[in-house]
């Protein structure tokens, strides 16, 4: 049996981009869900905090922030009330949700290949 090297080597290429592509985007997609998980969960009075959202991308992948000044202690505070939304409503999606992230990841490296 002769393998052709070229075409092989071609193959591992196409695939290796493919998959790139492919645990790229499921990425994207989950830090997307995690951010708007995070978003429905912010205390409401204005609308600001929620609105101040977004995804910055990193070497690593992707940081969810929420820039609003009092962000941080919106979220840290645990002994205030909120008629809408709830304190650590970034914490919570990214403990529900992070354990999902490798297994999507997963899924679509294997639909890539």
């Amino acid at each position: 049996m002769s393998i052709d090297a070229s075409s092989l080597k071609a193959g591992l290429q196409r695939a290796a981009t493919q998959g790139l592509a492919a645990t790229q985007e499921a990425h994207h997609q989950q830090a997307e869900q995690m951010l708007e998980q995070a978003r429905g969960l912010c205390p409401v009075d204005t609308g600001n905090l929620a609105s101040s959202g977004h995804m910055e991308t990193t070497a690593e992948g992707y940081e969810i922030v929420f820039d609003a000044p009092y962000a941080a202690a919106v979220h840290e505070r645990l002994d205030m009330s909120h008629a809408d939304g709830q304190a650590k409503f970034l914490e919570q999606p990214v403990a529900t949700e992070g354990g999902n992230v490798l297994s999507a990841l997963q899924s679509a490296l294997n639909g890539a290949l």
